[in-house]
């Protein structure tokens, strides 16, 4: 099942694909990259699954080696390219490195090294080493014969803060941030609830749900989608629950939700977006259904002392007084309707959530 997740993120929701399409095309091309992306990367495994089997599909005689930097002491590109020097040189080699000379010159005009043949894909680089990094492979890079193969690096620096931004000349950066936006999240809960067995706009509802209570957390996102029936008739029980219970598949840590202690506002502004506009429409059909009744109640005032003179202008709870004073004429079912109506858009407007039951009733209804 989290398969089946992962590859509906990172295969079907637009930005991801970009982006996975992107970071596949620039190391193919064996120009580097660096990641920075957030501390729990989207069904991190199945990314780095995909691009390796991309990349060894096309070109077979790279290999890809992993290398964990965090327990490295990275404070400059010397000593970046340094572990990487005492990484892919052998002893002799080394010999040839005259002291004062830049590693990541020497490296780049080295023909004899198995650098040149290997995608190092570096994690573990933190918020102290990262410029470190990026300034190394820069320099490697602008070092380079461009008519020789050389290495391809991937810098992977995972971190939730802000980050600070430099543009390179020689590697193409991807920032989660400025490639993944608040709609492909929504595009995501929209594609995990299609399958559920209910009406497409109760579908709609479990999204927007699933969106905001999942604070933009794809993985999170998917757990709510796969409780949709749950999340739609109870949110904020289903929320509490399955946030005590995930856990995420890179690590296997908890999420640490912002907004759980607000989770009411949350699904009341779920509520109003959705809602709102389809009690609106009940008011207009209303109003042209009975059009003829209202307009010889006119003009008439509304509860702050307006005078209204266009039927179209009469609020619910005006349409609801002409209705309960007999002054318009309808059967009890249409006076029962017209109340529950307005009774629900009091509770919103009052911040106070509808039941499950009465969402349907207005989806069903309102339209």
């Amino acid at each position: 099942m989290n398969n089946n997740k992962a590859s509906i993120w990172w295969h079907q929701v637009p930005n991801a694909v970009r982006v996975l399409n992107d970071m596949s095309k620039q190391l193919l091309k064996e120009k580097s990259i660096a990641l920075f992306f957030p501390k729990h990367v989207p069904w991190y495994d199945f990314l780095f699954e995909t691009l390796n089997e991309k990349l060894h599909q096309s070109n077979s005689s790279n290999k890809t080696d992993i290398l964990n930097v965090s327990n490295e002491i990275i404070q400059n590109s010397g000593d970046a390219g340094k572990f990487i020097a005492e990484k892919y040189c052998y002893k002799s080699k080394l010999n040839d490195y005259w002291p004062g000379e830049s590693y990541a010159k020497f490296l780049a005009e080295s023909d004899d090294i198995i650098l040149n043949n290997t995608y190092v894909w570096i994690k573990g680089i933190d918020k102290e080493s990262c410029r470190a990094w990026c300034d190394f492979v820069e320099e490697y890079h602008s070092n380079c014969d461009k008519s020789k193969k050389r290495a391809v690096f991937i810098l992977e620096y995972l971190d939730d803060n802000e980050k600070t931004f430099v543009n390179y000349k020689y590697f193409q950066l991807f920032c989660w941030e400025r490639e993944i936006k608040n709609y492909d999240y929504y595009t995501f809960c929209s594609l995990l609830v299609s399958n559920l067995n209910c009406s497409d706009d109760i579908k709609h509802y479990t999204a927007e749900l699933a969106y905001l209570l999942g604070e933009c957390d794809a993985e999170f996102c998917a757990c709510l989608t796969e409780h949709g029936h749950n999340l739609a008739e109870t949110p904020i029980e289903t929320l509490q629950k399955y946030s005590e219970s995930f856990r995420y598949s890179s690590d296997k840590t908890k999420i640490e939700l912002k907004n759980l202690h607000t989770a009411k506002s949350t699904v009341l502004e779920v509520q109003i977006k959705i809602l709102f506009p389809i009690i609106e429409r009940y008011r207009s059909r209303f109003i042209t259904k009975e059009y003829s009744q209202i307009q010889e109640c006119l003009p008439m005032e509304n509860a702050i002392g307006e005078k209204i003179e266009e039927p179209y202008e009469i609020e619910i709870s005006g349409l609801k007084k002409l209705a309960y004073s007999n002054k318009i004429r309808i059967d009890s079912q249409k006076k029962n309707e017209l109340k529950f109506f307005y009774d629900s858009r009091n509770k919103l407007a009052h911040n106070n959530i509808v039941s499950y039951q009465e969402v349907k009733r207005i989806l069903t209804n309102g339209y």
